[in-house]
């Protein structure tokens, strides 16, 4: 039998419980966090980046071989990053900021990647399964597999938006406002509703609010 390996530098180690066996947790971060890591089973694998911030963020593991990558400045206002079952993986990019979400890898194997630069708001949903079973009635067979979720480089995903299994996002593309996503969205596009639906191509997004010359009469003009 293996022992967990658990490398942890931070202020509040009372909130971190792994029960198993050759489990791998390296947090290392020097900011506050009260953050919390709840670990049941075995062969899983968290890899927080020391320069990564985290929040009030639950992180519950449930079943054998699961991943965690944060990195490099990343930071993580509050959420809950959960994995049942097994296999899974959740990985989230270099300097992307997530205000508040649940992202939840619900099957067996199911990934959901977040690129580097993207910008969650609050409230925001993504799931890679249904967490029940779809069974057709003549064949007795289920018919709602689980998909991976994959958000491209510099992503701005909008309030209370959601992923569903199978959403794909491209770089440099926006979800508006409570939009509903399982397919996939083109780069560089607006995309908004339920069900969610390109309304515009051909755009980028900066996290600084700017005017153009003449267009707010409130505006000081340089």
């Amino acid at each position: 039998m293996s022992k967990s390996r658990v490398q942890v530098s931070t202020s509040n180690n009372d909130n971190i419980s792994i029960r198993g066996d050759r489990n791998s947790l390296e947090f290392e971060s020097s900011n506050q966090s009260d953050a919390s890591i709840d670990i049941i089973g075995n062969d899983n694998t968290i890899k927080i980046h020391p320069s990564a911030q985290l929040g009030s963020v639950k992180i519950v593991l449930r079943g054998d071989h699961h991943r965690i990558f944060v990195g490099r400045d990343a930071q993580i206002n509050a959420g809950i990053l959960r994995l049942i079952h097994g296999g899974g993986l959740i990985a989230i990019g270099a300097r992307t900021v997530i205000v508040e979400a649940e992202l939840i890898s619900f099957e067996v194997g199911t990934k959901l990647v977040i690129g580097e630069d993207c910008l969650i708001s609050y409230g925001v949903h993504a799931w890679t399964g249904d967490a029940h079973s779809i069974v057709d009635a003549t064949t007795g067979k289920r018919i709602n597999p689980g998909k991976d979720i994959t958000i491209a480089n510099k992503v701005w995903i909008g309030y209370e938006s959601v992923l569903l299994k199978g959403a794909k996002v491209g770089h440099g593309s926006i979800l508006g406002a409570r939009t509903v996503l399982s397919k996939e969205i083109p780069p560089q596009s607006l995309a908004v509703g339920n069900p969610a639906k390109v309304v515009k191509s051909n755009v980028t997004w900066t996290p600084e609010v700017f005017y153009e010359k003449g267009s707010n009469p409130l505006v000081k003009e340089s």
